[in-house]
Protein backbone atom coordinates (compact mmCIF):
# COMPACT_ATOMS: atom_id res chain seq x y z
CA UNK A 1 0.00 0.00 0.00
CA UNK A 2 2.82 2.74 1.04
CA UNK A 3 4.30 1.80 -2.69
CA UNK A 4 1.05 2.85 -4.22
CA UNK A 5 0.76 6.10 -2.34
CA UNK A 6 4.83 6.94 -3.60
CA UNK A 7 3.52 6.61 -7.28
CA UNK A 8 0.75 8.51 -7.03
CA UNK A 9 2.60 11.27 -4.89
CA UNK A 10 5.49 10.68 -7.58
CA UNK A 11 2.67 10.74 -10.43
CA UNK A 12 1.22 14.03 -9.43
CA UNK A 13 4.63 15.60 -8.79
CA UNK A 14 5.20 15.03 -12.68
CA UNK A 15 2.25 16.44 -13.59
CA UNK A 16 2.51 19.50 -11.85
CA UNK A 17 6.49 19.44 -13.86
CA UNK A 18 4.71 18.94 -17.15
CA UNK A 19 2.33 22.02 -16.41
CA UNK A 20 5.46 24.48 -15.31
CA UNK A 21 6.95 23.67 -18.14
CA UNK A 22 4.00 24.03 -20.36
CA UNK A 23 3.72 27.43 -18.64
CA UNK A 24 7.37 28.23 -19.29
CA UNK A 25 7.29 27.26 -23.08
CA UNK A 26 3.98 29.19 -23.45
CA UNK A 27 5.77 32.25 -22.02
CA UNK A 28 9.06 31.62 -23.99
CA UNK A 29 7.11 31.73 -27.31
CA UNK A 30 5.12 34.89 -26.70
CA UNK A 31 8.68 36.49 -25.68
CA UNK A 32 10.26 35.15 -29.29
CA UNK A 33 7.08 36.35 -30.93
CA UNK A 34 7.41 39.92 -29.32
CA UNK A 35 11.51 39.77 -29.95
CA UNK A 36 10.72 39.05 -33.76
CA UNK A 37 9.40 41.89 -35.03
CA UNK A 38 11.81 44.48 -33.09
CA UNK A 39 14.77 45.45 -35.45
CA UNK A 40 18.61 44.56 -34.79
CA UNK A 41 21.04 46.54 -34.97
CA UNK A 42 24.69 47.05 -34.93
CA UNK A 43 26.04 49.46 -32.82
CA UNK A 44 27.82 51.57 -35.88
CA UNK A 45 24.17 51.81 -37.60
CA UNK A 46 23.00 53.52 -34.25
CA UNK A 47 25.58 55.87 -33.90
CA UNK A 48 25.53 56.65 -38.11
CA UNK A 49 21.41 57.18 -37.00
CA UNK A 50 21.73 59.50 -34.43
CA UNK A 51 24.59 61.58 -36.09
CA UNK A 52 21.89 62.77 -38.64
CA UNK A 53 19.46 63.73 -35.77
CA UNK A 54 20.10 67.30 -35.17
CA UNK A 55 21.81 67.55 -31.71
CA UNK A 56 18.72 69.28 -29.70
CA UNK A 57 16.71 66.32 -31.02
CA UNK A 58 19.71 63.89 -30.36
CA UNK A 59 19.71 65.11 -26.67
CA UNK A 60 16.25 64.14 -26.42
CA UNK A 61 16.00 60.80 -27.75
CA UNK A 62 19.47 59.86 -25.80
CA UNK A 63 17.54 60.54 -22.43
CA UNK A 64 14.52 59.10 -23.35
CA UNK A 65 15.74 56.27 -24.41
CA UNK A 66 17.96 55.89 -21.37
CA UNK A 67 14.44 56.34 -19.36
CA UNK A 68 13.06 53.83 -21.15
CA UNK A 69 9.33 54.81 -21.27
CA UNK A 70 8.47 58.46 -19.88
CA UNK A 71 6.50 61.77 -19.76
CA UNK A 72 7.93 65.19 -21.29
CA UNK A 73 8.79 66.14 -17.56
CA UNK A 74 10.41 63.22 -16.97
CA UNK A 75 12.52 63.94 -19.78
CA UNK A 76 13.05 67.40 -18.90
CA UNK A 77 14.54 66.42 -15.89
CA UNK A 78 17.07 65.01 -17.05
CA UNK A 79 17.98 67.06 -20.06
CA UNK A 80 17.46 70.39 -17.83
CA UNK A 81 15.51 71.75 -20.94
CA UNK A 82 11.82 73.15 -20.12
CA UNK A 83 9.09 70.39 -20.08
CA UNK A 84 7.47 72.32 -22.92
CA UNK A 85 10.30 72.21 -25.27
CA UNK A 86 10.77 68.70 -24.53
CA UNK A 87 7.22 68.14 -25.22
CA UNK A 88 7.48 69.76 -29.01
CA UNK A 89 10.95 68.18 -29.49
CA UNK A 90 9.31 64.72 -28.10
CA UNK A 91 6.14 65.53 -30.50
CA UNK A 92 8.66 65.89 -33.57
CA UNK A 93 9.83 62.73 -32.98
CA UNK A 94 6.87 61.24 -32.91
CA UNK A 95 5.81 62.74 -35.90
CA UNK A 96 9.08 61.40 -37.67
CA UNK A 97 8.06 57.67 -36.26
CA UNK A 98 11.15 57.75 -33.96
CA UNK A 99 9.79 57.45 -30.71
CA UNK A 100 5.91 55.83 -29.90
CA UNK A 101 3.65 58.05 -28.18
CA UNK A 102 0.81 57.04 -26.18
CA UNK A 103 -2.07 59.06 -24.55
CA UNK A 104 -3.41 57.88 -21.52
CA UNK A 105 -7.00 59.71 -20.96
CA UNK A 106 -8.56 61.31 -17.60
CA UNK A 107 -10.54 58.91 -15.49
CA UNK A 108 -14.21 58.62 -16.42
CA UNK A 109 -15.59 60.92 -13.37
CA UNK A 110 -13.26 64.08 -15.07
CA UNK A 111 -14.26 63.79 -18.08
CA UNK A 112 -17.53 65.74 -17.99
CA UNK A 113 -15.58 68.80 -16.53
CA UNK A 114 -15.28 71.28 -19.61
CA UNK A 115 -12.03 73.16 -17.27
CA UNK A 116 -10.00 69.42 -17.88
CA UNK A 117 -10.65 68.96 -21.45
CA UNK A 118 -7.52 67.87 -23.26
CA UNK A 119 -6.33 66.58 -20.19
CA UNK A 120 -4.83 63.45 -19.67
CA UNK A 121 -1.24 61.79 -19.74
CA UNK A 122 0.96 61.72 -22.97
CA UNK A 123 4.06 58.82 -23.02
CA UNK A 124 6.33 58.41 -25.34
CA UNK A 125 8.84 55.62 -25.77
CA UNK A 126 11.39 54.88 -28.27
CA UNK A 127 10.61 52.86 -30.87
CA UNK A 128 14.46 52.24 -31.94
CA UNK A 129 16.55 53.18 -35.03
CA UNK A 130 14.11 53.49 -37.81
CA UNK A 131 14.40 51.13 -41.33
CA UNK A 132 14.23 54.65 -43.11
CA UNK A 133 15.45 57.87 -42.15
CA UNK A 134 12.73 61.03 -42.65
CA UNK A 135 13.56 62.61 -46.04
CA UNK A 136 12.50 65.72 -44.53
CA UNK A 137 14.92 67.16 -41.99
CA UNK A 138 13.82 68.13 -38.35
CA UNK A 139 14.01 71.29 -37.32
CA UNK A 140 14.24 73.05 -34.05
Amino acid sequence: MSYLREITRIRTEIVKIQDDMAGIRLQLRTLIELHRNVPVFRPDELTSWLLTLPDHLRKTWIALDRLGRARAPDVAAITGRARAVESSYLNQLAHAGVVYKEAIPLAPRHRGDPRQRGKGEVWFSPSGVPKKIPDKPLHE
